[in-house]
């Protein structure tokens, strides 16, 4: 036992490194607040790792925690206005299926 933990009556070390694991857990599963880990730029993550294959937004928002379609198409269609990213009708790279698909250019 350490000396801190003589200090303070009733917690013994075992239930301070519970604590701290639990903590830890918690700040990599979730964002923090003010994170700028949106819907939007996880999509752009995702898809600027796949370039420049095409990639549907069925398949993104399989492969984003906690994202909906209906969260992952108005990300899609604004990431077209930047540079870089195309919209069209084209086979996906990850489930084969002709849909509309964005792309980034590498």
């Amino acid at each position: 036992m350490l000396a801190s933990d003589a200090a303070t009556p009733g917690r013994s070390r075992k239930g301070i490194t519970r604590t701290v694991s639990y903590a830890r857990s918690i700040a990599y599963s979730r964002p923090a607040m003010g994170d700028q880990n949106t819907t939007l730029e996880r999509v752009r993550r995702l898809v600027e790792r796949l370039a420049p294959t095409p990639v549907c937004d069925e398949c993104i928002a399989d492969r984003i925690d906690d994202a909906h379609l209906e969260e992952v198409r108005p990300c899609t269609q604004e990431l077209t206005a930047e540079r870089g990213f195309v919209r069209d009708n084209d086979a996906c790279g990850l489930c084969g299926e002709r849909h509309t698909v964005i792309r980034k250019h590498r």
